[in-house]
């Protein structure tokens, strides 16, 4: 059985804010993970899926309209 684990992170202008500790830092560059960004103050919610993170992040931020504000 596969095991998971939950990642709270906070962004501000699409920088991820926490301190991260190595084994984050590796989990979210070369594993699976599903994640959700959301924005309470706008009622708006995107959830994807990809194998890093961040370099996904990043392409978000790219994007003309990006799913992180």
């Amino acid at each position: 059985m596969s095991s998971y684990r939950v990642m709270n992170l906070t962004l501000k202008n699409g920088e991820v804010v926490d301190k991260l500790e190595k084994l984050q830092v590796n989990v979210l560059e070369n594993n699976p993970v599903t994640y959700v960004y959301y924005n309470l103050k706008k009622k708006k919610v995107y959830v994807g899926e990809t194998n890093g993170f961040t370099r996904r992040h990043n392409e978000h931020l790219g994007e003309p309209n990006p799913k992180v504000d």
